[in-house]
């Protein structure tokens, strides 16, 4: 290890030092609540440039870094709502807080990032397919946020229900994301293995702090720069390092023989799933919900809603599949077809004496001709030819 590079490491572990000191021994007051919002603002904005940057340099991984700097942007936009009411305004923060949906929806982007894939070859990934995949997956978290929260939100505000059901979404929200990455990462080869830990374990801290924080709010022991929010600094920080060490290294994709991992092929049957989950919570919405009227009605039209939207996305998805299936299949048998013999190439045989089918390209009874695919020199021509079809 470099001298500079020890240098780096004792610098970044005096910072954790000092910022934990802070935050355990300065006592509550308004310096407290303002470092404990500016520092969590600092570091998510930097993690948003660093991921943004990478996106602009990493020309085989930009849809990734991309999709990783929107969910940090959002995350940076969540914190700025904490500090402009906290520190500027210097008042509490409303509830509900809009901040709530954005920080719920930040994890989307994520759980996106980790689907793409980028470790593996350009061919393996399908751009339209991501897209379409994309959308349902965004189009079905809101429409869990829009079924068990909003109503009681929004709609008629009820805090402790809402609370519980904002916490629980975002708790299983979170968990899906780091076990996702968490296959990812196990299955992965090569220095992408490194990027996909550094991401697990900044995620897992990052869920665990969460859960800590959520407790402590619903005993009424938070307050904005006490010791819980020592996890939620160290998860953002792992996250920006984890950006500036996939600009040290090389991130090279997997080769081609090596095999997909399995969970992968679960993706198609988890959407149709939760596709399939819809109709089954309209039908509880309608029968079982015991709720006031107006809530059961906005329940049952947001069931009705995110039905057609998924099941649109659903057709798009399996035409651009279809696409792409049968693309390939003429592809791979068009490369086994010869190639017609023109004046060009070959001399002879003259043109009226060209089977059909070659000039079509589809299959027939034709002998195949025992001269190279591609020649364009004469001699390289057979001294007969005598197909049968």
């Amino acid at each position: 290890m470099s001298v500079s590079r020890k240098l780096g490491n004792a610098g970044v572990a005096t910072l954790i030092l000092g910022v934990g000191a802070i935050f355990w021994f300065l006592p509550r007051g308004p310096a407290l609540t303002a470092f404990g919002d500016i520092a969590p603002l600092v570091l998510m904005a930097a993690a948003t440039a660093a991921m943004l940057r990478n996106a602009l340099s990493e020309r085989h991984a930009r849809v990734f870094w991309l999709l990783l700097g929107v969910g940090c942007l959002m995350w940076t936009v969540n914190q700025w709502g904490w500090t402009y009411y906290e520190v500027i305004v210097k008042r509490e923060l409303p509830d509900p807080f809009l901040g709530d949906v954005i920080l719920f929806i930040h994890v989307v982007p994520f759980m996106a990032a980790v689907a793409l894939r980028p470790h593996r070859p350009r061919k393996d990934r399908k751009v339209l397919l991501d897209t379409v995949n994309f959308l349902m997956l965004l189009v079905w978290w809101v429409f869990l946020y829009m079924f068990m929260v909003f109503p009681d939100e929004y709609v008629t505000l009820n805090v402790p229900v809402y609370s519980h059901h904002y916490d629980t979404l975002y708790l299983i929200e979170n968990l899906v994301l780091v076990f996702a990455l968490g296959m990812v990462a196990s299955s992965t080869r090569g220095t992408w293995r490194k990027v996909y830990w550094n991401l697990f374990v900044a995620c897992a801290l990052y869920t665990l702090g969460s859960e800590m924080i959520d407790v402590a709010i619903t005993r009424k022991q938070y307050y904005t720069g006490s010791r819980y929010d020592l996890l939620l600094l160290v998860a953002v920080g792992w996250m920006l390092w984890t950006a500036i060490l996939a600009r040290r290294i090389d991130l090279e994709q997997s080769t081609d023989d090596e095999p997909a991992s399995r969970w992968v092929d679960l993706a198609p049957r988890l959407a149709m799933l939760a596709i399939l989950s819809l109709p089954v919570v309209g039908l509880w919405t309608l029968y079982a919900d015991k709720g006031p009227v107006h809530l059961r009605n906005f329940r049952l039209l947001v069931a009705m809603s995110a039905t057609l939207v998924l099941g649109g996305a659903t057709k798009a998805c399996s035409g651009c599949k279809l696409t792409w299936f049968r693309k390939r299949s003429w592809r791979r048998w068009d490369s086994w077809l010869p190639v017609p013999p023109t004046r060009s190439t070959i001399p002879w045989p003259p043109s009226w004496a060209i089977p059909n089918c070659w000039r079509r390209r589809a299959p027939c009874r034709a002998s195949r001709p025992r001269w190279p695919k591609r020649s364009g020199s004469r001699r390289d021509a057979p001294a007969t030819w005598s197909p049968t079809c």
